[in-house]
């Protein structure tokens, strides 16, 4: 019995046209971030959200108490140094300068993680502008820490040459950098819904993967393998390990090593942390699963990680930096600090907390906003005057729009 034939052409037409739709549905999904909550907000363990929430608000106020205030006296009192001698600056005090401003600067942007374990709340465009200068400077301090590498291990290679003129490099860097956050913002997903309020951080948790692994790879993985790259050549190439300047003492060689390598062991092991706990974060993601309080946790630890990097370079720059060092009034002449002045130091530190509470709790605590615009509109008696002092705080302290299941007051 002969069977009827066939025509299966029009069958795999139609096969092939519906393929690109169910491509694209399947990235749509992907990029579909509407299902992601913060596990703090969502997860049943009350007791596993407060004591994640307990750790992250003392990590914090340690970190505002005394990090931020000798992060931002030592990088200023650096970056006086630097312009005192902007003259007779060499390469490598020039990217210590660039570092110094770009460590500056990534002190006050880590100020709106301070009213954690609440998170800051404002629009999705706020939050991207956020998210891009951000990592602008997180790829500036990538890449200044990598050049540093090349007039301390390959003097006389081309690389250095390039260096030897200050506002080219400097451009350089600057452009790679902007160039990288430009290509890690496009991937967050917000474009769509750019006045929508959010729950914001420096990473926002609602980029698509996309974004943790595109960072990854242009902020630490490009990075490294140049790293290695250059290690490789100074050990391999004896002709670029030649100094090209035999006038500079060989102390000044020795204390620019040292500062080369302080503070490319501390970003190592730094971002190490960081984008480990990144990529754990995208692999979530890309599994659509919400994950626990720990990793909420994890990723605020590595944030703070991250910001206090930059406190460790300035340090690291004033103690083995010669030109920092001998202008320091407590290793003048190779003094060891005197024990008054450090208890100076140690209490300026910690009373420093209380001038920035104010600051901390007004724009980015969610109860104490709360609580003062109620106890305001509470106080005010006279009609007119109660419209005017409801008015006010309705331009400066928005309302919040997206409470939380579970609340733990950083305030102390």
């Amino acid at each position: 019995m002969d069977l009827p034939l066939v025509d299966i052409k029009p069958l795999a037409a139609q096969a092939s046209s519906r393929r690109p739709g169910l491509t694209a549905l399947l990235k749509m999904d992907r990029h579909n971030m509407s299902w992601i909550r913060y596990p703090s907000h969502v997860s049943p363990d009350v007791e596993d959200v407060i004591a994640a929430q307990s750790i992250i608000s003392r990590c914090m106020h340690v970190y505002v108490a005394l990090c931020v205030p000798l992060s931002l006296v030592t990088g200023l009192f650096n970056l006086s140094v630097f312009i005192r001698d902007r003259t007779r600056l060499k390469v490598l005090d020039r990217l210590l300068a660039g570092l110094t401003v770009t460590s500056i600067l990534v002190t006050l942007l880590s100020l709106n993680a301070a009213g954690r374990p609440d998170y800051m709340s404002t629009t999705n465009l706020g939050c991207a502008a956020l998210s891009f200068f951000s990592n602008i400077c997180y790829f500036t301090a990538q890449y200044l820490q990598v050049a540093m590498l090349v007039p301390s291990f390959l003097p006389v290679s081309s690389g250095y040459q390039l260096l030897m003129r200050p506002v080219a490099s400097l451009a350089a860097i600057g452009g790679c950098a902007v160039c990288s956050s430009l290509i890690v913002v496009s991937m967050l997903g917000t474009s769509g819904a750019l006045h929508a309020t959010t729950m914001c951080q420096v990473d926002p948790l609602a980029a698509w993967p996309e974004y943790e692994i595109v960072k990854f790879s242009l902020g630490f993985a490009l990075a490294l393998s140049f790293q290695m790259v250059l290690f490789l050549l100074h050990a391999t190439q004896p002709a670029c390990r030649a100094a090209p300047d035999t006038t500079d003492s060989d102390t000044d060689s020795d204390s620019e090593r040292w500062v080369v390598l302080a503070i490319a062991l501390n970003m190592f092991a730094c971002r190490l942390f960081f984008n480990a706990v990144l990529l754990h974060r995208a692999q979530l993601k890309l599994r659509q699963d919400v994950g626990s309080p720990r990793d909420e946790l994890l990723m605020n630890l590595a944030e703070l990680a991250l910001s206090g990097e930059s406190c460790i370079n300035l340090v690291a720059t004033l103690l083995l930096h010669t030109p920092c060092r001998i202008r320091a009034p407590f290793c003048a002449a190779g003094q060891r600090m005197p024990q008054a002045e450090a208890g100076h130091i140690v209490n300026l530190a910690a009373f420093s907390n209380s001038c920035l509470n104010p600051l901390i709790y007004s724009f980015l605590g969610e109860t104490f906003r709360d609580k003062l615009r109620l106890y305001v509109e509470q106080k005010t008696s006279l009609p007119a005057l109660n419209r005017f002092c409801h008015a006010t705080l309705k331009a400066v302290i928005p309302d919040s729009t997206e409470p939380s299941d579970v609340k733990f007051s950083s305030a102390v």
